[in-house]
């Protein structure tokens, strides 16, 4: 196995495993040089999961904070379903990467357009909240540099 740590609840693991545990990629036998996430062009191996589309995979952080996607089963959090996702995300250009490959989020300010991948805000640090709203919904929300 590759040894990635995951967040349980994130990565639709109910309970801990006895023994040896294998993330997604690794039961398929795959490696992470072998699949690209469709929603990021990052390469590094974080946490995948499939995809409903076949042979095509996403990260889990990926999934969880671009709007539009969908865990088909909430309790093994796959497959992620892409079809809800404003296509407009896939012609935005990440400021942090200079690249037009996948889907980016925006800056959660209200007055600012700023546009960046999930991988991308992870790696410069961008500041990130997850609050429950007054409805008790979970709201993801993520800024850019100048907002951070």
């Amino acid at each position: 196995g590759c040894n990635i740590a995951v967040h349980q609840a994130c990565y639709g693991i109910k309970l801990i495993p006895e023994g040896r545990w294998l993330c997604r990629l690794c039961e398929a036998n795959l490696k992470a040089e072998d699949v690209e996430c469709v929603l990021c062009p990052l390469r590094q191996h974080f946490a995948f999961k499939p995809t409903t589309i076949a042979r095509r995979w996403v990260h889990s952080a990926c999934a969880w904070w671009i709007p539009g996607t969908k865990f088909g089963n909430l309790e093994k959090m796959e497959p992620i379903y892409l079809n809800g996702i404003i296509r407009d995300r896939f012609r935005l250009t990440c400021y942090l990467c200079g690249k037009k490959k996948g889907a980016c989020l925006q800056c959660s300010h209200p007055a600012c357009v700023q546009s960046f991948h999930v991988s991308c805000a992870r790696r410069h640090f961008l500041h990130s909240q997850v609050i429950e709203d007054a409805t008790k919904h979970v709201v993801c929300r993520i800024f850019c540099d100048e907002h951070s």
